[in-house]
């Protein structure tokens, strides 16, 4: 199931950058410069980018009524997260080109969103749009629905109500941005550990022992921790001491 989602993500993601590319019905193509003009194309537009990050909170500091809506303050999350990746990679290379374009051009369609929330305030005053928030606590189930203590704005009650988990997966990204993640609304993250995270006295090797980190870095962010036990990933002393564990493949009916 997990690899499904991941799968459809894949596509979601391609289809995406094929409209962004190509252009679609109503909406403006992003283009694709060359190799040779791409990256000061990157800079320009990052710079600019920027600026318009600066005027959208400077916009939003003159309607303190709305420092507690969540979407707009997922907007400029997302700005500054994005930003500083395609900023981060020049000196660390984290992705191509082609995906540092795509997702500046993407951030200024997250800007202008937010931006244009935030003037449609000025003259139509809405009310802020609250999250609810898990406090972290502990999960029941009831007629199969997940309920946890949670809160609405800053000074609300805590109250027990239904709550649907979701987030992201399932490396050493997502649990470096655990911090950052609750800006996002993420209240779940999904980590693997199996058998190769153990060494042959039983014992769990650095990379099992990791996970005890993130344990730690959720609970202090109120996020909970979808942890996969997966036994695909199975340790070479193991096999090396019992070949008959991974099973035979015959080559004739490959």
């Amino acid at each position: 199931m997990n690899k499904q989602l991941g799968l459809i993500w894949v596509v979601i993601g391609f289809l995406r950058w094929v409209a962004a590319t190509q252009g679609a019905e109503g909406t403006t193509p992003v283009p694709t410069p060359s190799d040779t003009d791409l990256k000061p194309r990157i800079q320009a537009l990052l710079t600019e980018q920027r600026n318009h990050l600066l005027t959208v909170t400077n916009q939003l500091s003159a309607h303190p009524q709305l420092a507690g809506d969540d979407y707009i303050q997922l907007g400029v999350a997302i700005a500054e997260r994005f930003l500083k990746r395609v900023e981060d990679n020049d000196a660390k290379r984290l992705q191509s080109l082609d995906w540092s374009w795509l997702q500046v051009n993407e951030v200024k369609e997250v800007l202008d969103q937010t931006e244009a929330r935030i003037k449609l305030a000025a003259t139509a005053p809405p009310r802020p749009d609250r999250v609810p928030r898990p406090t972290g606590g502990p999960v029941t189930i009831r007629d199969g629905i997940f309920y946890t203590e949670a809160t609405v704005g800053d000074h609300s009650k805590i109250v027990q109500r239904p709550c649907f988990f979701d987030g992201y997966g399932a490396f050493s990204q997502v649990a470096a941005d655990i911090p950052i993640l609750p800006k996002f609304g993420v209240t779940l993250v999904q980590q693997e550990r199996g058998p190769s995270s153990m060494n042959p006295d039983g014992s769990l090797n650095g990379w099992g022992r990791s996970i005890l980190e993130v344990f730690k870095s959720a609970t202090a962010n109120r996020i909970k921790v979808d942890l996969l036990l997966s036994p695909h990933y199975f340790p070479q002393w193991a096999i090396d001491q019992s070949p008959d564990v991974v099973p035979s493949i015959d080559s004739s009916v490959v």
